[in-house]
Formats: structure tokens, sequence, C-alpha cells
């Protein structure tokens, strides 16, 4: 019976050392789970906050969408302003360039009519010229009249009798 007991006796120190090899094992086990489970959780915030970030990024672009279409549009729109007015200078300048061939036009209609009436003022001053008197008609009486309150001459001729012969 000793070599049972013996037998037994070993094998129970056996089996205590490997109890205690998977006790430690186990415990191995569960610090790892344990780890394992830290980090699942650390994942999962971390997975959590990614997945906020994500949905502010998300609403983000689509409000710089928003902006971008809107922009694009208030572009649009300037460029259609721009065009139009642009087309507006070009109508005004044409204009313009009009008005000032008509007004050189209207200078030189203007001058030429200057021109004309300087012309006729001297033909009349020149067809009214008026010669000193002669010695003869000097000595005469009343060769000549200036009615009162008129801008006529009278002359007098010496045949008719010193008789009014024409007003100027």
């Amino acid at each position: 019976m000793d070599v049972i007991s013996n037998n037994h006796q070993q094998e129970i120190s056996s089996l205590s050392t490997k109890l205690t090899f998977l006790q430690n094992e186990i415990d191995n086990s569960r610090a790892k789970i344990t780890r394992c489970e830290d980090d699942n959780d650390r994942l999962k915030m971390s997975i959590s906050n990614k997945d906020r970030r994500i949905e502010e990024l998300t609403r983000e672009i689509a409000i710089l969408k928003e902006d971008l279409d809107n922009s694009q549009a208030e572009s649009l729109r300037r460029g259609n302003t721009i065009s139009s007015l642009e087309n507006q200078i070009a109508n005004h300048l044409a204009t313009i360039s009009h008005l000032e061939q008509k007004s050189r036009e209207d200078e030189n209609t203007r001058r030429k009519l200057h021109n004309t009436i300087q012309e006729l003022k001297g033909n009349i001053r020149v067809f009214c010229r008026v010669r000193p008197l002669l010695g003869k008609e000097r000595l005469e009486d009343n060769v000549c009249s200036f009615p009162e309150n008129s801008r006529s001459l009278e002359v007098l001729t010496p045949e008719a009798g010193l008789v009014p012969n024409k007003q100027v």
C-alpha cells in the first residue's frame, strides 16, 4: 500500500502542480480577457467618437455643398449682370460715337453758317457804304436827310429839285 499511497501521492502532487499551472493559465486568460474587454471598450468608444465625427463632417460637407451651390448661383448671376453691363457699355459707346460724329457735323454746319452770316454782314456794309460829300455837294443844301426815329437815309437828287430819291 505504500506503493499505492506513493503513487497516489505522486499523482496528487502531479495533479496539484497541474492544477496550479491551470489556475495560473486561467488567471492569465482572465487578465487577457479583461485587457481585451478594455481594448474592446476603448475601440467601441473610438468608433463611437469616429461615428460622431463622421456625422459632424457629413453635416459640414452638406453645408459647404449648399454654400458652394449658392456661390455658384451668385457667380452665374453676377456673370449675367456683368454681361448685361458690358452690352450696355457697348451700346453707350456706340451712342457716344454717333453723337460725337453728329456733333462734329453740326459744328461744321454751324461754322459754315457763321461764315455765311459774317460774309453777308460784310456785304451789307459794303452795300450801304457812304462816301464823303464832294465839294459841289457840300454847297448844296439837304443832299441827304436822316428821318427821326428811323434807321434809314434819304438821298435827295439835285435834278428833281432836291426831292427825296430813295430810302436806304
